[in-house]
């Protein structure tokens, strides 16, 4: 009995995990680590915390920690500084925001836009920038309510699309 109950239990979990880790790829994996990324903070709004304002750089290198401390995975990112490019193949790898509305190009209410920059040649090295949307949507620490959809958490957001840049796409598993 306390088997058949057991096994029920370990089953039901295994079940639960497996949606839970679902995720679909995106074809793209890089070739070494780190990955070597630049802040344009120019159009960033800074964040109100408990501890204090962060700026975008803060909030970038949180959200690369994150992906750092994934046990299951050897990812790493390095900061190279501050820039003032935006979307364009000039062989860096940028998080950038977006505040005015009639510039954001990604969709209405999109958050966030993953823009990988095509190789020329198989030999150059990949290269993809992040452009946020700060035109749009109000950045919160810990983002908004559930009667909040126009306020996000801006690291919440950098952590999910540098998931993007890490070879993952969104899983059409609505429970993952």
């Amino acid at each position: 009995m306390r088997t058949t109950i057991l096994v029920a239990i370990l089953a039901i979990n295994y079940s639960w995990v497996a949606t839970v880790c679902a995720f679909e790829t995106n074809g793209k994996s890089w070739p070494t680590m780190p990955i070597q990324y630049y802040v344009n903070p120019m159009e960033c709004p800074e964040v109100d915390t408990d501890s204090g304002k962060l700026s975008i750089v803060e909030i970038a290198g949180i959200a690369t920690q994150a992906w750092g401390g994934v046990a299951c995975a050897d990812v790493s990112f390095q900061y190279m500084g501050t820039t003032e490019a935006t979307w364009d193949a000039d062989g860096m790898n940028v998080i950038y925001c977006v505040s005015d509305p009639e510039e954001w190009a990604f969709g209405t209410g999109a958050a966030g836009a993953t823009l990988w920059i095509p190789q020329q040649n198989e030999d150059d090295p990949m290269e993809v920038d992040l452009a946020l949307n700060a035109a749009e949507l109000i950045w919160k620490d810990g983002g908004g309510t559930a009667l909040e959809s126009d306020v996000l958490d801006p690291q919440a957001l950098i952590t999910h699309e540098l998931g993007h840049w890490l070879g993952m796409s969104h899983t059409p598993d609505p429970y993952a």
